[in-house]
């Protein structure tokens, strides 16, 4: 794969080391394609160039790009998460600047380079502030924020799940712009029980501008099938906090195995989803409608212990959650990189895959079109993977986080 169209680097002379050279590696471009002995190119300003070693002789002569010899490893767009609410102690809904981007850094620890900044339920007047708050983001370090994922408020008391009740309530078509106006439409991402009074409304007048995802719902297949076509986009963490499937009463799994154009949040932690149901889904589904998440919560990267998460006490211990007093699971503190290596080990997974699940399927759904694949001309957000998908180099918009 060569250059498909010319690029003008003349904003290069006189500067060292701004273009990256990685090379002798298997270069994962997306779900199909895949260069065996490749190398890719970049700067700042993006990928510029990617192929066969055999054409990068050149290359190898150019002083001034950084090289790293890949040594067989795979080269890959870097991951995206699209649910995760924190980690490393800190939880989106209260976090200052600094400290979204100290999540952020810690991210790269997981070869992720983007992530959407996951809300839980309140009050309207928190839910305002919390979206100016996450609205005022400026990127300093690490993964960069592609925008607010809001879990609620407009769900299921049934299948609330960790949510607090008492904040939950019909889906508000002005709640949503106000949002949007705080955050200076940095809402890229809402969960909404399509069940609920206003709800099919609702994702009929906004599926355009944000996507819509069904989750802690307790709607029926034949709701499922009038979200779809109302404009929903996929499933919160399927299989949690939601109505399953039964044989004489469908539910919203069921719709979720139907629905073929609707993508699927799943966690591979094997906390909330079974290896053998994971490998069933994906399996059946095929890895182009899955999206590898982690719904982390904010003891990620911490020992165990007691957290504060969705104003409820949570207990971490041997890599599970539970609100405290109780079995109901709480999130999760699984890295995503991990779960993308349960992919492989449970479910037969290809590294293609992988790249499928966790970085171009979350980008489109996102519609982040300059992200998520190894293109010619697109962001230069990239990972060096081993076998176990422990990332040893990571780059975002072209420069090496560490």
């Amino acid at each position: 794969m060569t250059n498909k169209k010319p690029r003008n680097f003349g904003f290069l002379v006189g500067k060292k080391k701004m273009k990256t050279l990685i090379y002798n590696g298997e270069v994962i471009c997306d779900g199909t394609k895949s260069i065996d002995k490749g190398y890719i190119l970049f700067d700042e300003k993006g990928i510029i160039s990617i192929g066969d070693d055999t054409e990068f002789v050149d290359l190898l002569n150019n002083a001034d790009s950084e090289k790293i010899d890949a040594k067989g490893l795979w080269i890959t767009p870097g991951l995206t998460d699209i649910h995760n609410h924190g980690g490393i102690g800190y939880d989106f809904v209260s976090c200052n600047n600094d400290e979204v981007n100290e999540i952020a850094k810690s991210l790269i620890l997981e070869g992720v380079t983007g992530f959407l900044a996951s809300t839980t339920v309140d009050t309207v007047e928190e839910m305002a502030e919390m979206a100016k708050r996450l609205g005022s983001y400026s990127y300093q370090d690490g993964a960069m924020c592609l925008g607010i994922h809001m879990e609620g408020p407009y769900m299921s008391e049934k299948y609330r799940a960790v949510m607090r009740e008492e904040y939950l309530r019909d889906a508000d078509e002005d709640e949503y712009r106000n949002w949007q106006k705080l955050s200076n439409d940095f809402v890229k991402s809402i969960t909404i029980a399509p069940e609920r009074n206003g709800s099919l409304e609702f994702i009929k007048a906004v599926k355009d501008e944000v996507a819509i995802m069904i989750g802690h719902t307790d709607a029926t297949v034949d709701v499922i099938h009038r979200a779809k076509e109302a404009g929903a986009k996929g499933f919160t963490h399927f299989y949690n906090a939601m109505s399953q499937h039964l044989h004489r009463t469908p539910g919203v799994v069921t719709g979720g195995f139907l629905e073929d154009e609707l993508y699927c949040e799943l966690i591979c932690d094997g906390v909330h989803v079974d290896k053998d149901v994971a490998r069933m889904t994906i399996k059946t589904m095929s890895p182009k409608r899955i999206v590898l998440i982690t719904d982390a919560m904010p003891g990620k990267g911490m020992a165990d212990g007691r957290f504060m998460f969705c104003k409820n006490w949570i207990i971490k211990e041997n890599g599970a959650t539970c609100i405290e007093g109780e079995s109901r699971i709480a999130g999760s503190v699984m890295p995503l990189n991990e779960v993308c290596k349960n992919a492989f080990q449970w479910c037969g997974c290809s590294i293609n895959d992988i790249v499928q699940m966790a970085c171009v399927n979350p980008n489109e759904l996102l519609k982040e079109s300059e992200k998520g694949s190894l293109e010619i001309e697109k962001d230069a957000d990239v990972g060096v993977f081993d076998e176990k998908m422990n990332p040893q180099y990571v780059f975002v918009n072209g420069v090496r986080k560490k």
